[in-house]
């Protein structure tokens, strides 16, 4: 499997037929946007996110992860990303193969899908930090609670990161629609 670094300079297009990895267009009306799978473990894949499929990608300076598994966040992480100008690559990770439409719950009755799911996400963050380097992190949840207490212990060697939650549109400081809010940083200095 390819990684985001090969993609830079390559189209969505080109880098899904070069690397022969799936492409997947979202099809929300108004909003378009794609997915280029850049890893898969035994029950979660990884997509890299872009607006556009025939523009050449470029590099940034942070990755932006996008947890999604309770709720579908995809949308709501990337015009968070684009309106407040945060220079990210976009990582969506999600336990559905083809993760459009509604969220795949996970089963309360079997402990070793959840495990799964820790396991694959923390493959993830490692093969991302050992190709990204040292930057900034930014997390986006869409997951039950008692899951994000398994997926933060994945994050103990990151010099930086966010942590995000959404805030739904019934207050007077939350622009139309609802929005994320940055609600923790973790330095590494400080684990």
């Amino acid at each position: 499997m390819t990684g985001i670094l090969d993609i830079l300079g390559k189209t969505f297009r080109e880098a899904s037929s070069e690397y022969r990895q799936k492409l997947i267009d979202f099809k929300i009306p108004r909003f378009p946007l794609y997915g280029l799978e850049v890893y898969k473990g035994e029950g979660m894949w990884a997509y890299l996110l872009s607006r556009e499929v025939t523009k050449e990608y470029e590099e940034r300076s942070d990755v932006a992860i996008a947890v999604q598994i309770s709720r579908s966040i995809m949308r709501s992480v990337v015009e968070f990303i684009e309106r407040e100008k945060v220079s990210a690559h976009v990582v969506l990770f999600s336990n559905k193969e083809s993760p459009i439409g509604d969220p795949v719950y996970l089963d309360y009755r079997n402990p070793d899908e959840w495990r799964k799911v820790v396991r694959d996400f923390t493959k993830l963050l490692n093969r991302t930090q050992l190709e990204m380097g040292d930057r900034d992190y930014h997390v986006f949840l869409g997951i039950p609670a008692a899951l994000a207490l398994g997926l933060g212990c994945a994050f103990d060697k990151y010099k930086r990161a966010f942590i995000y939650d959404w805030v739904p549109k019934k207050y007077d400081w939350v622009p139309k629609g609802g929005t994320y809010s940055r609600v923790l940083t973790l330095p590494k200095d400080l684990r």
